[in-house]
């Protein structure tokens, strides 16, 4: 999937603002970013990570590589995804019954590209 000039000057961008963000948030660790900011900026992480795993027609990394490991720890993780849960009004148990039915993915399309 190439993509135009248009569309390069746009992950330019958007690669700078992410930058900007993670400077910001470094900066203010002891008192952390504030509350709408940090909703609108999850809200329009899930969004996206959403739209691109249609249009890939996979599952992708969620996180980016880090080295050593991944950029988010266990913690991290496990508490951002319980509060998502809870904001959707999701029930671990109804959790547990989407994740036995098995992935949307055949197991070629999980493997093709998808880093785990």
């Amino acid at each position: 999937m190439s993509s135009g000039p248009g569309e390069d000057d746009l992950v330019r961008r958007l690669d700078f603002v992410l930058e900007a963000i993670e400077r910001a948030a470094d900066s203010v660790e002891s008192h952390g970013l504030p509350e709408a900011t940090v909703q609108r900026l999850l809200t329009t992480a899930v969004k996206a990570y959403c739209q691109a795993i249609e249009v890939h027609d996979r599952p992708i990394a969620p996180f980016t590589p880090a080295p050593g490991g991944v950029s988010v720890t266990t913690t991290e993780a496990l508490a951002t995804a319980t509060e998502m849960l809870r904001a959707v009004d999701i029930e671990p148990f109804e959790l547990g019954m989407w994740w036995s039915r098995g992935s949307l993915y055949t197991p070629e399309q999980e493997t093709r590209g998808a880093a785990r």
